[in-house]
């Protein structure tokens, strides 16, 4: 995928996030792992996809997501979540 957060805090701002793919598993434009927090504002996520859920945006449990106007468009999972997960 696009960005794939393990660890730590990630600010996105004002930012598009298009075109990835997570050609195994989850997130194809932002994965957010256990224990990891992503802060999201005036943000796109426009045709980005994964192999399994969450075409735009995958958490795994313990992973925090604040998201504020963020546009969600074009994006696919083939399981579970083509836009968020």
């Amino acid at each position: 995928g696009g960005i794939f957060l393990a660890t730590g805090v990630l600010t996105l701002q004002d930012t598009p996030v298009q075109e990835n793919r997570a050609s195994v598993g989850n997130g194809g434009g932002l994965y957010v792992n256990t224990g990891a927090q992503a802060i999201l504002t005036n943000t796109t996520f426009y045709s980005n996809t994964a192999t399994s859920s969450g075409g735009a945006i995958g958490t795994w449990t313990g992973g925090v997501l604040t998201a504020t106007t963020i546009i969600l468009s074009g994006n696919r999972a083939t399981t579970d979540g083509g836009d968020a997960y």
